[in-house]
């Protein structure tokens, strides 16, 4: 994503980093709009609020329209159907991986398909994705993931400190802010 802002702002071609770049993710492609992140065949919430979201996020802020963009924007639109599927009726998502911690999250891939303007599969449309992000939103601030003081701590429904690993600190639970993208104007 930097590499390309860093190629469109005219500073500097990094545009074959780019390509270099998405030659490695392309190959922990899966099917369906799934990728791996680390052991192949092992997918996870990551993959929605990282690998999907900075990906449509770089399509929803530049004007990119080669194949790598197009393929980016079809990966988008294959997940829907699949991820659409890790929500309940009540706005829960499935709590699956290493990625508990950053809960929220889990709806950002809903929140960047819409701020992307991603084409929904047949049988989707924008209001289905709304209430995909807004209901399991509502659903997170039903839980008990504020301390005292408005904070958000490491855990899932409720502070929990058995979460902690060591690749997440006291502000990685602020990932979750990712989901907001949707208050973004967009073009």
């Amino acid at each position: 994503m930097v590499n390309k802002f860093i190629t469109d702002s005219g500073f500097d071609d990094h545009y074959q980093l780019v390509l270099d770049d998405y030659a490695i993710t392309n190959k922990h492609y899966l099917d369906h709009g799934w990728s791996y992140d680390g052991y192949e065949n092992q997918i996870d919430n990551y993959i929605p609020f990282a690998y999907q979201f900075f990906t449509l996020l770089t399509v929803g802020l530049t004007d990119w329209q080669d194949d790598q963009a197009k393929l980016l924007k079809e990966r988008a639109q294959a997940f829907v159907p699949s991820y659409a599927n890790w929500f309940a009726a009540d706005g829960a998502a499935l709590p699956y991986g290493r990625s508990l911690d950053y809960r929220f999250a889990q709806a950002a891939f809903w929140a960047v398909a819409a701020y992307a303007h991603i084409e929904l599969p047949s049988g989707y449309e924008l209001g289905d994705v709304k209430h995909l992000l807004l209901n399991n939103l509502r659903w997170w601030f039903r839980q008990n993931i504020f301390t005292t003081d408005g904070l958000i701590p490491i855990g899932y429904a409720y502070p929990n400190m058995n979460f902690a690993e060591g690749y997440n600190g006291p502000a990685s639970a602020y990932w979750a802010l990712k989901t907001f993208i949707f208050l973004c104007a967009t073009r």
